[in-house]
């Protein structure tokens, strides 16, 4: 019996009559009738007889309802669950994220996920792109957050945002009243500077020599959030982009502007052999609302 016969059958058995169970199902009783004669033909068994103006269920019939019944609440639990993974009432979200936004803008982001779909599971773990790039590859997680293009045939790059450079330093700092910085002014800064072989460093170093001059390095760190630290120690000033540190969580320094840097791009990685997950797709919208409220200078 395939799904149709098992409908038919069942609001037979519920209604007692064919124009009962046409009415239930919102079909013609021809095509009731038509569908209970192919059962009974397929399944070479009286399932019915007339009597009294109304079907009465043959022995048969009565045993294989209730096979029928544990077969429609499958289908009805079959049909929750594709409602909720709709409403993205439950399930799991795996995201990762390379270390530049790992300690800010997805935080934030889950933050905001979990407010308004309370029952998802978030796994979030923080890598290096390569690692990044290898576990959505190896589907291990559903979403990817890099700085990098991940340049992989089964993988998608998808532009999230583009994030400016920013100079961090004490708000008692000389410079912390001024509206943009420039490549002169941080060249004459002692200065917390990214490591060149780092994604972000890179395009500090590349921005900086452009300069005249080489930038007086008092300290070289790997994450964006330590250098924020050191810079609220006095250690020196530093150079980050918009979306990889809450300069609220640093009472004591401001970001300002760098004059002509350069846009980083920040890049949605995913798998391109299945569609994006229901789930995926919230958290896509609410990271993107998160960038635009970062963006408007929202909390």
């Amino acid at each position: 019996m395939n799904l149709r016969q098992i409908e038919v059958f069942r609001a037979i058995m519920m209604t007692g009559s064919v124009s009962s169970a046409a009415r239930l199902l919102a079909i013609s009783q021809p095509a009731v009738s038509r569908i209970l004669k192919q059962t009974e033909t397929r399944l070479k068994v009286p399932l019915f007889v007339r009597r009294a103006g109304r079907l009465q269920p043959t022995p048969e019939a009565q045993r294989l309802y209730g096979e029928v019944e544990k077969v429609y609440e499958g289908v009805q639990r079959v049909e929750a669950l594709a409602k909720d993974l709709t409403k993205v009432k439950s399930g799991q979200l795996r995201v990762f994220s390379t270390p530049s936004v790992g300690h800010s803008l997805i935080p934030r982001a889950i933050a905001r996920f979990h407010r308004e779909y309370p029952g998802v599971r978030v796994l979030f773990d923080v890598l290096i792109h390569r690692e990044l790039v290898d576990a959505v590859v190896q589907e291990k997680c559903d979403l990817g957050v890099s700085l990098m293009p991940a340049s992989h045939p089964v993988v998608e790059d998808t532009l999230l945002a583009e994030a400016r450079l920013l100079c961090v330093m004490r708000e008692d700092h000389p410079l912390a009243s001024a509206r943009e910085i420039s490549i002169e002014q941080v060249l004459q800064q002692p200065m917390i500077l990214q490591g060149a072989d780092t994604p972000i460093g890179g395009i500090i170093s590349q921005y900086l020599s452009v300069g005249k001059g080489d930038p007086i390095v008092t300290c070289e760190v790997r994450i964006n959030w330590v250098a924020c630290s050191l810079v609220q120690w006095g250690v020196g000033i530093a150079i980050v982009d918009e979306f990889s540190v809450d300069i609220d969580m640093w009472p004591d320094i401001v970001a300002i502007p760098l004059r002509g840097g350069p846009a980083l791009k920040y890049q949605l990685v995913s798998q391109n052999r299945e569609p994006t997950s229901v789930i995926a797709k919230a958290f896509i919208h609410m990271l993107r609302q998160e960038v635009a409220d970062r963006r408007a200078g929202r909390p």
